[in-house]
């Protein structure tokens, strides 16, 4: 289970917000990026991204390794159950971990809840961030599918996890000031999930039911990046001879 850890900096962001007299809830509530401009730290937020893409590799890109073969219908779900719940254990251990000064900032719940999820940003409607999400996930899996590929100047199984490390972090910091970016379903509807269940009731009503869009064009950008790189390159590959496996590995090894 891969345990996410979405509020990131959330003491200083609090912390910030009380020190700041403009930051009322009602200003809060209307320009959505207040924690953007006001908390510090996120180019490490990026780099956090970064080496959770490193540490969870093996999950993460279990279906970037296994395409559409028949088993992956059959164990990728348990995979995408599993990175929810651990996005969902993660937004619950930081919000125990600062539940004191999020309950003194906002009593009424009203807007903390945005520090665990991610949304459109003030002025960026909902298509923009459906597209910022499709073509963000798009790239990073075009990308993944490069770097993973062992006929393509393969960075070999040390160099594969900080190589895909880069690429998320690049990614982040250059798709997120739309929408957050969610780039994986599971990263945001864990977190969101959880802020429901504690009294945030909005989550999945707000901003027109923004809820979806983290959901569905990531799915919608994987398969397309994914299909651009089978379709342009990967079918380009020469066909490789017909040996035993432990040769054909051996091949691709020294590719």
């Amino acid at each position: 289970m891969s345990c996410r850890v979405p509020g990131y900096g959330l003491s200083h962001h609090v912390r910030s917000w009380r020190d700041r007299s403009k930051c009322s809830l009602e200003w809060r509530r209307r320009h959505h990026d207040c924690q953007r401009r006001l908390g510090s730290g996120r180019d490490a937020w990026h780099v956090r991204r970064g080496q959770r893409q490193w540490c969870s590799d093996h999950l993460r890109h279990y279906c970037h390794q296994r395409r559409v073969r028949p088993y992956a219908v059959v164990e990728g779900p348990w995979y995408m159950v599993a990175q929810i719940l651990g996005a969902f254990v993660g937004a619950a251990l930081i919000y125990v971990l600062n539940a004191q000064k999020i309950r003194r900032e906002d009593p009424n719940q009203e807007t903390m809840y945005r520090l665990f999820i991610t949304y459109a940003r003030d002025g960026v409607s909902n298509y923009t961030a459906f597209y910022t999400e499709v073509l963000a996930c798009a790239c990073i899996m075009l990308a993944s599918y490069a770097i993973k590929d062992r006929r393509n100047r393969w960075p070999g199984n040390r160099g594969t996890p900080f190589a895909l490390a880069l690429l998320v972090t690049a990614i982040s910091c250059a798709f997120s000031s739309n929408s957050g970016l969610g780039i994986s379903p599971n990263r945001d509807f864990g977190p969101r999930l959880f802020t429901y269940i504690i009294g945030y009731h909005m989550v999945f009503t707000e901003d027109s039911h923004y809820f979806w869009i983290p959901i569905v064009a990531p799915l919608i950008g994987g398969i397309i990046g994914g299909g651009l790189y089978i379709l342009f390159v990967e079918t380009q590959h020469p066909e490789l001879p017909q040996k035993s496996t432990s040769d054909r590995e051996r091949v691709l090894e020294s590719v």
